[in-house]
C-alpha cells in the first residue's frame, strides 16, 4: 500500500477535530535528495513539498519489499505523473490554490525552482529539456499541495515543521549560497544527554550576512510561503536564532564546535510581526544547551517554549500557559517503550523514570479521555491493557491539566507504537520509520486502529 499524500489530510484533520482535539501538527513535508529519502529532517529545501505527499493524479501501483524502496517508487511515480501532466492538468485539480501560486512565484528564488525541477527531473528519469515546463510543473504542484494542507486548515488548524538546516549541494543550499554557513556541519556542543555532542551534516543560514534588509530570507521566506496554507509552525533547534554551532571535523576525526553568533533580536522581532500579522502559532523547540535570555526572549516574541517531560523534573502544573507540552520529540522513544510495555524492555534511564512520576501524578477531568475506548479486547502487543487502560489516559490527564497552551501527543503514541521515530545516528533502515502507513497492518506490527481508540468521532 502506498504511504499516504496530502489528499487523505482533510479527511484525517476532520476526524481529530470530530475527536475533540483542537490541532494537528506534522512533520516536515519538505523536499528531499532524488535518492532513497534519509528523513524529512534533512530536506533539500525548507521551502517545497517533496512529491511524496502531493495528491495522486491517477492510478499508480508503486511497490518495493521495503518502506524505503516503496517510497522511493511512490515519489518518481509521482514526479512523473506531475512532470507528464503538465501545468494546466495540475491547475485543473479541484484542491488548486492560486493565491498559494502567486505566493511561491514571489517568493521563490529563481534558482530553488530551477533546482527543484532538476529534482524532479531525476526522481522521474525525466529527459526532456522544456526548462519552462518544468518551471511551471514545480510552481503549480506546490500550490495544489498547499491547497491541500489549506483544506485540512480549514477543518482543523495545522502546524507544520520547519527542519534547522538542509543538505549540502542541495536547492536551498546553493540557491541561498550566499547566506549559507560553511566548513563544518551544523550540530550541538555536549550536552547532558549527549556528552560526545551531535553533527547533524547540514548546512545552516548565516541570517545575519545581510542584515535585515534581506527580510532574514531563509527563515523568514520559509515561513511566509506556508503562512496562509497553514496555522503554526514548529521551529526546530531554535538555539540557532541566537547562534548556530558549527562542527568542523580535525584530522584526528574528532570535531572542534564553532559558534556563529545570529541577530537575534531583529530575528525574533520579525516572527513576531509574522505571528501577530498572519495569526500563526509559533513554537520554539529550545532543548540542550540553552544560552542564557534566549528563553526569556523567545517568550517576549510570543514564542512557545517546549516541554519536553522525559527531560523534565518540573510538575506539568507549573508550566506557564506560553509552552507546548509533550512526553517526547521525533528523536525519543515513544510513550509505551518509556512505560516498559513493549515486547523487549530497554533501559530508558532518567527519561523514563521522569515519565512515570508525571504519569503518576496525573490528576483532572475526562475531556478528549471521555471519547477514550479504554477497553477493547482486540488491542494488540504486550500488556495492552496496561498502556491502553491505564499508560495513555493518564498520559491525557496530564496534557489536559497543564497550563500549557498546546499539550502534543504523537499518533505513534495514541497507536501504541513500540518504535521510535527516529534514532539520531544510525543508517537508512531504522529511517523507514518516518514513512510508515498508517492503515498498513502488515508493516505496523502491534499498532493499532484510529477507529479502535476512540469512540463517536
Amino acid at each position: 500500500m502506498p504511504v499516504a499524500d496530502l489528499s487523505e489530510l482533510p479527511g484525517l484533520a476532520e476526524w481529530a477535530a470530530r475527536c475533540g482535539l483542537a490541532s494537528l501538527w506534522l512533520g516536515p513535508l519538505l523536499l528531499m535528495p532524488p535518492g532513497l529519502p534519509v528523513g524529512p529532517y534533512s530536506p533539500e529545501s525548507r521551502f517545497l513539498v517533496d512529491p511524496l505527499y502531493f495528491p495522486a493524479l491517477g492510478p499508480e501501483k508503486p511497490d518495493g519489499s521495503t518502506i524505503a524502496q516503496r517510497v522511493f517508487a511512490q515519489r518518481k511515480a509521482r514526479a512523473a505523473t506531475y512532470l507528464a501532466a503538465g501545468p494546466e492538468a495540475i491547475r485543473s485539480q479541484p484542491a488548486y490554490n492560486w493565491d498559494a501560486e502567486a505566493r511561491i512565484r514571489e517568493l521563490l528564488k529563481p534558482a530553488q525552482v530551477e533546482l527543484a525541477g532538476q529534482v524532479y527531473a531525476r526522481l522521474a528519469g525525466y529527459v526532456g529539456r522544456d526548462l519552462n515546463r518544468m518551471r511551471d510543473v514545480v510552481i503549480t504542484s506546490q500550490a495544489l499541495a498547499h491547497g491541500m494542507i489549506a483544506a485540512a486548515n480549514r477543518r482543523l488548524p495545522i502546524g507544520l515543521d520547519l527542519p534547522v538546516g538542509v543538505v549540502p549541494d542541495g536547492v536551498d543550499a546553493v540557491a541561498l549560497s550566499d547566506w549559507a554557513v560553511r566548513g563544518g556541519a551544523l550540530g550541538a556542543p555536549p550536552d547532558y544527554f549527549n556528552p560526545n555532542g551531535q553533527s547533524w551534516g547540514l548546512v545552516g543560514f548565516d541570517l545575519g550576512a545581510f542584515g535585515p534588509e534581506q527580510d532574514y530570507f531563509p527563515l523568514i521566506g520559509a515561513l511566509e510561503i506556508f503562512s496562509s496554507t497553514a496555522s503554526g509552525f514548529r521551529i526546530d533547534h531554535a538555539i540557532g536564532l541566537q547562534r548556530l554551532c558549527v562542527v568542523r571535523e580535525r584530522e584526528d576525526g574528532a570535531g572542534d564546535a564553532v559558534f556563529v553568533p545570529q541577530p537575534r533580536d531583529g530575528t525574533l522581532a520579525r516572527l513576531a510581526k509574522l505571528s501577530k500579522t498572519r495569526g500563526l502559532t509559533l513554537v520554539a523547540e529550545d532543548l540542550g544547551v540553552v544560552p542564557d535570555g534566549l528563553r526569556e526572549a523567545l517568550s517576549g516574541a510570543g514564542l512557545l517554549l517546549s516541554k519536553v517531560l522525559c527531560f523534565e523534573h518540573e510538575a506539568p502544573s507549573t508550566f506557564p500557559e506560553a509552552s507546548a507540552l509533550s512526553f517526547g520529540t521525533h528523536d525519543t522513544p515513544t510513550l509505551r517503550q518509556l512505560a516498559g510495555l513493549c515486547a523487549e524492555p530497554a533501559a530508558f534511564g532518567e527519561a523514563a523514570d521522569l515519565v512515570a512520576s508525571h504519569l503518576e501524578r496525573a490528576t483532572g477531568g475526562r475531556g478528549i479521555e471521555a471519547r477514550f475506548r479504554a477497553t477493547a479486547e482486540e488491542l494488540a502487543g504486550p500488556n495492552p491493557a496496561g498502556y491502553f487502560g491505564e499508560v495513555l489516559p493518564r498520559a491525557l490527564r496530564v496534557l489536559e491539566s497543564s497550563p500549557s497552551r498546546l499539550g502534543l501527543i504523537s499518533l505513534r503514541d495514541l497507536l501504541g507504537s513500540c518504535e521510535r521515530l527516529n534514532l539520531p545516528g544510525v543508517g537508512q533502515d531504522h529511517r523507514d520509520n518516518f514513512f510508515l502507513p498508517l492503515v498498513d497492518r502488515a508493516q505496523l506490527g502491534s499498532l493499532i486502529g484510529l477507529d479502535q481508540i476512540f469512540d463517536g468521532c
